[in-house]
């Protein structure tokens, strides 16, 4: 059937369709920039998140998982405010939210527990909710505005979006407000010196004197190793480089240590595998 043929409900309906969805792409779009300020600001393993090439070729599944978010529960939370009567806003997230609590409560519940359910919901909700209120708009101005012109003002609003959540979030961290995370300054003493301790049970000591001690060792991939070598601290140019050598012939291959944690809970780590995805492999201090 011909853009003509279609009743002015049909055409608003499936303008809600795709107003919803480029919504829901733009605020994935302000979410991602805005989880990667926060994860700047926690413990990464160097210098804060990144896209990743893996990450980057799963972008084009967001259009048609946009689609089916909208289609199955952004309209879905229009239909059923229009049929309760309750077609404000606030009441539209409300009803948004209630919808979304199943399918994407459950899962923040089993990672993180009654906090994670709360959370995962109210997200989802907030963002469920601002689709299907971008669709309802697009549907009431069916008759006024072209499609084209409906598609493009939303996505001028959601690129204006993410580049007011870019500026904030870099004018945060170079104010001050926030401070980017860095490993700690390990020097020799008391903070280096002693047991490290991996969740497994293995142990590495470092000894005042260079001499260090290996016990059941699987970092990462000489699995198991113990045995009595030395160690020396390479401080680097910024703590970002620090790096702790290792060198236990048992283990083979002299080990560099890098630095996470805290000044209170540093942290020895090494990593192995995909660099995109590594495996980290990681001591605490005992």
């Amino acid at each position: 059937m011909s853009q003509r043929g279609r009743t002015p409900k049909e055409r608003g309906y499936r303008r809600s369709v795709l107003v919803g969805t480029a919504t829901l792409l733009c605020e994935f779009a302000v979410l991602a920039v805005l989880a990667r300020h926060v994860l700047r600001a926690r413990e990464n393993l160097g210098g804060g998140p990144h896209l990743s090439p893996p990450a980057v070729l799963v972008l084009p599944l967001l259009v048609p998982l946009c689609v089916l978010l909208t289609v199955c529960f952004a309209l879905p939370a229009l239909v059923v405010a229009e049929a309760v009567g309750r077609e404000s806003w606030p009441w539209v997230l409300l009803i948004a939210t209630g919808i979304g609590a199943v399918p994407f409560g459950t899962p923040g519940g089993f990672a993180a527990g009654a906090a994670g359910a709360v959370t995962a919901t109210l997200v989802a909700g907030c963002v469920l909710g601002v689709a299907a209120l971008a669709g309802r708009a697009a549907r009431r101005r069916v008759r006024a505005t072209s499609a084209r012109r409906a598609l493009g003002r939303t996505l001028g609003a959601g690129a204006l979006a993410v580049a007011l959540t870019v500026l904030l979030g870099h004018g945060a961290y170079a104010t001050g407000l926030v401070t980017p995370y860095a490993p700690p300054r390990l020097g020799p003493g008391a903070t280096l010196h002693g047991l490290w301790q991996h969740e497994s049970g293995a142990l590495l000591k470092l000894d005042p004197d260079g001499r260090a001690l290996a016990v059941g060792l699987g970092a990462p991939q000489h699995r198991g190793c113990g045995g009595r070598g030395t160690w020396r601290l390479h401080r680097g140019e910024n703590t970002w480089q620090q790096r702790v050598r290792v060198d236990i012939a048992a283990c083979g291959a002299v080990q560099l240590w890098s630095v996470l944690g805290t000044e209170e809970h540093p942290k020895l780590y090494r990593t192995s595998g995909d660099p995109d995805s590594p495996d980290v492999y990681t001591l605490d201090k005992y």
